[in-house]
């Protein structure tokens, strides 16, 4: 007995940890360029080589590789789309209970089976593993919520540029919890800019969700409007340019951002600290794997 004691005792206290974890959320986002530029980083796009994918056709590998972006894809229907949104819902009071904004529900994958689930679906994942290989890690997931009438926009900024890592190879699936739309302020992309290297960018002074903005983006491109409806994703790359406007609309427009990377990939902070070996194994263990939580600890 003493000894089933002491286990029940550990249990609670890695249960309290993760859920510590979840509260404080990961390290803070470096967005300021200056504050990236000692670290060797390689910002280049280099097109993904698959002769055997999964999923995708030769014709997307191609379009991913031209555009930097591939959608929709239906990942859940509409019975597990619901499911998704009344779990955040819920997620979304536990979260602003403790002063975290809309914008900042981070790595609850850390103390929730059923967002670790999310983020280990076998249909994306296989989506994924397309992109990036084989052998790649979540390294956090994220939600964007936009209420209705929220007026801060998402600036265009490449996520690369504020990321931390050592090369520019990570894919984002971006899960549609709510519908999102024209109407309701859905993410746009600027096809082809993945390919153009790191783009000057300077610090908005509008509200904004991001206080990065890349300069004469409007020079860039037409942008694309990424409509999905709720149980879609979208994947694009780490170098392309996206954004949002801000909601005008009487409607939620709510995203979970899952960040996969492949494993050769090295965090030059500690922004691989939270991570899901998805697939594959790390074989120099720079990339640590958390087993599914047994519950929800939020």
């Amino acid at each position: 007995m003493p000894e089933q004691h002491a286990q029940c005792h550990e249990v609670r206290e890695a249960v309290k940890k993760m859920l510590w974890d979840c509260q404080q959320g990961p390290p803070p986002l470096i967005h300021r360029g200056a504050d990236l530029d000692p670290l060797q980083r390689d910002l280049r796009f280099v097109p993904v080589d698959n002769p055997n994918p999964r999923v995708l056709s030769q014709r997307q590998i191609v379009d991913y590789n031209e555009r930097g972006f591939l959608a929709p894809f239906r990942v859940f229907d509409t019975a597990a789309a619901r499911e998704n949104r009344e779990f955040f819902d819920k997620l979304q009071v536990k979260a602003e209970a403790i002063d975290r904004d809309r914008y900042s529900i981070m790595s609850y994958h850390l103390c929730s089976a059923r967002l670790y689930d999310i983020c280990m679906n076998e249909r994306m994942l296989d989506l994924v593993e397309d992109l990036v290989g084989p052998n790649f890690a979540l390294w956090t997931s994220h939600f964007f919520s936009k209420s209705p009438y929220d007026e801060k926009k998402v600036p265009w900024h490449q996520d690369a540029s504020y990321w931390p890592f050592d090369k520019s190879r990570c894919v984002t699936a971006w899960l549609a919890i709510d519908d999102a739309d024209a109407g309701n302020a859905a993410m746009q992309f600027l096809p082809g800019t993945h390919r153009m290297g790191h783009l000057e960018w300077k610090t908005t002074l509008d509200p904004a969700a991001n206080p990065q903005e890349i300069v004469d983006a409007e020079k860039l491109g037409q942008p694309v409007l990424n409509v999905l409806q709720a149980g879609e994703i979208s994947l694009h790359a780490d170098m392309l340019a996206h954004g949002s406007e801000p909601n005008n609309s009487d409607r939620r427009r709510c995203g979970l951002t899952l960040r996969y990377a492949p494993l050769d990939v090295r965090a030059l902070t500690n922004w691989h600290e939270q991570a899901i070996i998805c697939r594959g194994s790390d074989s120099s263990n720079h990339w640590p794997h958390h087993p599914r939580p047994d519950g929800e600890y939020w």
